[in-house]
């Protein structure tokens, strides 16, 4: 639904963090990444949870706007 608010702004880059949160909370637990259970399957992060979201938005910064 968010994509399709600003589908016309070609200056927007949309970040997936879905697949890395599963991938590590599979590996480390639930409580490494949140601390609660604000989204029903998933919360506020942890330190460790802010971290990982950072370097994905990171990357795909870096990626999306650096590499062109």
């Amino acid at each position: 639904p968010l994509k399709k608010i600003f589908q016309e702004d070609e200056n927007i880059i949309f970040v997936d963090n879905e697949k890395i949160f599963k991938d590590a909370v599979r590996k480390e637990g639930y409580n490494a990444y949140f601390v609660d259970m604000f989204g029903g399957d998933f919360g506020h992060c942890t330190n460790k949870g802010n971290m990982l979201l950072a370097e994905n938005i990171a990357h795909a910064i870096l990626k999306d706007i650096f590499s062109k």
